[in-house]
């Protein structure tokens, strides 16, 4: 199972627990496989109801079912035996949808103040009006790995300044400041993974 905060978790058998219990996490995705004979003589197909997509196709012999990165718990799920070859119970589009994490982040522009929140390489500041970039913050929205963004300006006359993150403000407001450089990285299960 895929589950919230988590991500995948490690493969089980014969009625062992799939996900957690007392944590209060979701469920986002499934795989399922048959393994030895019984691999050789069926395909195993499931489809998933998730919250907001409804009913998935269906998805069979360990292919993911459900949904990662967009933080939409499981509601049902089918599961049914048929002979290895045979067709699929119904149509298998759209039996599992990814995701990116996305990065959100929004400067302060010399003149302009703050702008708006900017995704995922679109350009925040400005380009031919000479105007100082002075401050910044940098989020995770919708993140599917625990960790952090953390990130380090240096700024004119004071130098680097200290690590901050997850949308806090990197430079200053209000004083005049240049950007001078910038430090980015991420921490913990999304630096496993991106």
């Amino acid at each position: 199972t895929h589950c919230q905060t988590y991500g995948w978790l490690s493969e089980v058998k014969n009625d062992a627990i799939a996900g957690t219990v007392g944590e209060s996490k979701r469920v986002e995705a499934i795989r399922i496989k048959l393994t030895g004979e019984m691999a050789k003589h069926y395909d195993v197909y499931y489809r998933v109801h998730a919250q907001t997509f409804g009913w998935m196709g269906w998805a069979k012999n360990g292919e993911s079912a459900g949904s990662a990165g967009y933080s939409k718990r499981l509601e049902a799920v089918q599961i049914v035996l048929i002979e290895k070859g045979s067709a699929a119970p119904g149509s298998t589009a759209n039996a599992y949808r990814e995701s990116t994490p996305s990065v959100a982040y929004q400067t302060h522009v010399q003149t302009y103040g703050w702008q708006g929140n900017k995704f995922d390489g679109d350009l925040s500041g400005t380009t031919g009006l000479a105007k100082r970039l002075e401050g910044i913050k940098i989020s995770l929205p919708g993140q599917d790995y625990t960790g952090e963004i953390t990130y380090q300006t240096h700024v004119q006359t004071y130098g680097w300044q200290d690590w901050v993150k997850n949308g806090a403000l990197a430079g200053t407001t209000g004083e005049s400041k240049r950007l001078e450089g910038i430090r980015i990285k991420l921490t913990g299960e999304m630096a496993e993974h991106y």
